[in-house]
This record gives C-alpha cells, structure tokens and sequence, in this order.
C-alpha cells in the first residue's frame, strides 16, 4: 500500500510538471503574438544598438507534447560585442522524457524496457549570422556545448507481481548545431526558426538495482546515449 501510495505520487508531481509545461508553452505563444502586434516599426535591418537577449525555446515542448509528455524548459542568455560578428551566451536546458515517447526512439534503450530521464545541463551556445550582424534579420548558424547531470531509471514491463529496475546517476555532454533565420524587431523582440540536431553522451555512471523477480537476473543499465533531430524555435527580447 505504501509504495503504491509513493508511486501514486511520483505520478502526481510528473503530472503537475508536465501541466506547467503546457502552461509555460500558452504564455510563450501570448508574448510572441504581442511581439508581432507591437512591431508596428517593422524588423530591425541595421545593427542594433542592443547588447543582451533572454529567450526561451518553445519548439520542443510545444512540438514533443503532441506526441507524449515531455518536459523542457531552456533559456539562454546571450550577448553581443560590436568588435565580433557572433553573439554567445549562456544556455540553461532542463528536460523530462521516457523512451516511449519521440525522444525515446533515438535512445540507445531495449524495447523490453521502460525508462525515464530527467537531467539538467548547462552550457555555451555561439550563433553566428550570414550577415556578420547580431541581433539583427539574417539566416544563422549556431553550435552549442553543454554539461550536466542526470538522473535514469529502467525496469522490465512485462513483469507483473515482481519489480525488476535499476537506477543510475551521472554525468552527461551534449553538442548542438542547427541552421536557421533569426528576426528582430525595433523594439527588441525576438523569434528564431532552425532545423539540426543534438547528440547526449554519458561521462560518469552509477547505478542501484531493484530485484524482487526470483526469476530474473538484475538488470543493466542501457548506455543512454542519445543522437536526436533538433528544432529551434525561440522567443525572446534584447536589451
């Protein structure tokens, strides 16, 4: 009764994390038709006088949830120098998936298994225009690194009076690289629109086993390398 009980839970917080997602997605959406209804000067063309952007990237939430519940929240923080002809930030990416879902099926995971991901990352991210101008309408190319930690847990689905999973920790890399167009408008806001992909690796792994399956040997843990398509599709505004 008592783990159904924490499992109950478990379940309720996913929920409730998910929710605010689709909430943070109707919010993005609000601020980008704002930003569209308030361009009335049109996009900016020259270089902007504006050194720092905040965005967030609503595509892969927005897109994923369609398909199966999943999680992302990433904002970046980037700036620009009038002396470079890229702008660089930083890169915050939050992100809560399992393998049955689109994410999944670029995971290195047996289909015998049903697995979850939850891990945090953060990075640097480098955008450069075509025009050699930050911050300004022009097709773009960006490449991303990123650092962080995880957290896994995998188990059997056809068992049925018996539980057999493992848990693991650890720590991860990812590299990013998308193409795309960029607008700004005079008033500082801002919408990007790309196509790449991303690949997550495993650095360091530990890992806890759960049997109670008499007949069944404990589990391993999958390698959870990750080789993904990537859509950017961000919001955000320029100070």
């Amino acid at each position: 009764m008592l783990k159904e009980h924490q499992r109950n839970g478990i379940n309720a917080s996913k929920e409730d994390f998910v929710k605010m997602g689709h909430i943070l997605n109707i919010l993005k959406i609000a601020l980008l038709l704002f930003a569209i209804l308030s361009s009335s000067r049109g996009f900016a063309q020259a270089q902007s006088s504006r050194n720092v952007l905040v965005r967030s990237q609503a595509a892969p939430l927005l897109v994923l949830s369609l398909v199966r519940p999943v999680s992302l929240l990433e904002l970046e923080f980037m700036y620009k120098s009038e002396n470079l002809p890229f702008n660089f930030g930083l890169v915050l990416a939050a992100i809560d998936f399992d393998n049955k879902g689109f994410l999944g099926k670029f995971q290195n995971i047996e289909n015998n298994r049903i697995a979850t991901v939850e891990s945090l990352n953060l990075g640097l991210r480098v955008d450069f225009p075509f025009n050699g101008k930050p911050f300004t309408d022009s097709f773009y190319y960006s490449f991303a690194v990123l650092g962080g930690s995880f957290n896994s847990e995998e188990k059997l689905e056809d068992t049925l009076d018996c539980e057999n999973k493992i848990k693991s920790k650890g720590t991860a890399s990812i590299v990013a690289m998308t193409i795309g167009k960029q607008f700004f408008w005079d008033s500082g806001y801002h919408i990007m629109t790309g196509v790449g992909f991303f690949e997550s690796k495993s650095l360091s792994r530990s890992s806890t086993n759960t049997n109670t399956c008499d007949s069944q040997d404990d589990i391993s843990s999958s390698k959870g390398n990750l080789l993904s398509p990537w859509l950017d599709l961000a919001i955000g505004i320029a100070f």
